[in-house]
């Protein structure tokens, strides 16, 4: 049951939906610039995720399993999933090598897999972060690959949003606080993210422009 008309976590939850907000207008700039459905993908996904997880942490508690709290976690989880399947297609464009479509039919198969393990096995987020970890590396290689074949600064950021995600990721899974009970590790974790999700955005903005070109 939702948690007396109040939020549970005020900090988690005001932090997941200014991520919400944040990605969100991502999505819209990147609709604006060009409909760039692998970006598009990723900062819509991130947005349902952050939206979802938010309402989930503010208004339900962690034991709680009435349906809407079931639904809202499982859909942050899938989100998250679609983020990593829209992050593989991203890599690969980067790539620009025609042979790398096994690389997208395999990001669907892993998809898939994930989403299936998320709505009728387990909701642990360790899951999530175990599914999207070999996607950051993938991404990690192609914009430092990038920056050294350009020599610009926007995959640069992009190696640096990803460094942080690994720096978030392990505070979350670890549980470090910033402060035990008004900023705690998932906050924190959201914090990280937003400066991240601002360097992705230096990357994919050069990256649409470039391909308008």
């Amino acid at each position: 049951m939702p948690g007396g008309g109040g939020m549970l976590e005020p900090d988690v939850t005001i932090t997941d939906y200014i991520l919400a907000a944040q990605s969100f207008g991502f999505a819209v700039l990147v609709c604006r610039k060009s409909i760039n459905l692998p970006w598009l993908m990723l900062f819509g996904s991130l947005s349902i995720a952050s939206l979802a997880g938010g309402t989930a942490h503010g208004f339900f508690s962690d034991e709680s399993t009435t349906l809407i709290s079931v639904i809202l976690w499982k859909a942050a989880l899938v989100a998250i999933g679609a983020m990593t399947l829209a992050g593989w297609y991203v890599g690969a464009a980067f790539l620009g090598n025609r042979q790398t479509a096994w690389i997208e039919k395999l990001a669907i198969v892993q998809f898939c897999l994930f989403a299936a393990i998320i709505l009728f096995y387990s909701q642990q987020f360790l899951l999530a972060a175990i599914n999207y970890l070999p996607m950051a590396f993938f991404l990690l290689f192609v914009f430092i690959r990038s920056y050294f074949k350009s020599k610009e600064r926007a995959p640069l950021c992009g190696a640096i949003s990803i460094i942080m995600t690994f720096i978030g990721t392990y505070i979350q899974i670890e549980k470090i606080p910033l402060h035990p009970q008004y900023f705690n590790h998932n906050a924190l974790y959201h914090a990280i993210q937003f400066v991240a999700i601002c360097l992705l955005f230096v990357t994919a903005r050069w990256d649409i422009a470039k391909r308008r070109i």
